[in-house]
């Protein structure tokens, strides 16, 4: 399965009927799906490496992840459905050498080492910034995109915005919506707790730290 890496909340996981607050190591089956709020943001680690960030105001399910094996190893296979929201997946350095076929239904379908989408009110976006991607369209089926930092939008009124720009304004707006906060309540698998029962500057006073 795939396991939560970072939790800023509020998040719920959502998993054979049952809602429950997310915390790092929560593991992610087949089928469970993961919901933001205002403020909260999802760090989910898939099998294969590679890094699905949620922003806030999400809904993400999961409906087929699974590792499969043959005679050239093994190769990740997975559907990924972002119902509402936004998302990043990206692939690490380490990620990067291994095998995959990634579906991302965002309104749309889409492979990539680095792709950012949104599926808002106004339509469905979905922005290459790395890597290559295969995607479809109601009335655009596999198109390909090989070229870096462009994006694809389709409206809600049927029209389609192919191959527009994106810039460094861009990538800094959409990452800071599906990364996590420092310094706001994120929980991570690596982090560390302190909590002060008492704070003095006197020398003869004790204090108590819990880590």
């Amino acid at each position: 399965g795939s396991v939560v890496m970072a939790v800023q909340s509020p998040a719920w996981l959502a998993h054979g009927g049952l809602s429950t607050p997310v915390k790092p190591g929560l593991t992610v089956a087949d089928g469970d799906s993961l919901r933001t709020a205002a403020g909260g943001r999802v760090y989910l680690q898939l099998p294969e490496h590679s890094m699905v960030k949620l922003g806030e105001n999400t809904e993400f399910m999961t409906p087929a992840m699974d590792m499969m094996h043959d005679e050239q190893g093994s190769m990740f296979k997975g559907v990924l459905h972002v119902l509402k929201g936004v998302f990043r997946f990206t692939t690490s350095l380490v990620g990067k050498s291994e095998r995959r076929h990634v579906d991302i239904q965002v309104g749309v379908a889409t492979i990539g080492t680095d792709v950012w989408g949104r599926a808002g009110t106004d339509g469905s976006l979905v922005a290459l910034l790395e890597g290559k991607a295969e995607m479809s369209m109601p009335g655009h089926a596999n198109m390909m995109m090989e070229q870096p930092m462009r994006y694809n939008m389709m409206m809600v009124s049927g029209e389609m915005k192919m191959d527009m720009p994106v810039t460094q304004d861009n990538v800094a707006d959409w990452a800071a919506q599906t990364d996590v906060k420092p310094g706001s309540g994120v929980l991570s698998d690596d982090g560390h707790y302190t909590l002060a029962l008492i704070s003095s500057t006197s020398d003869r006073d004790t204090v108590l730290e819990l880590h």
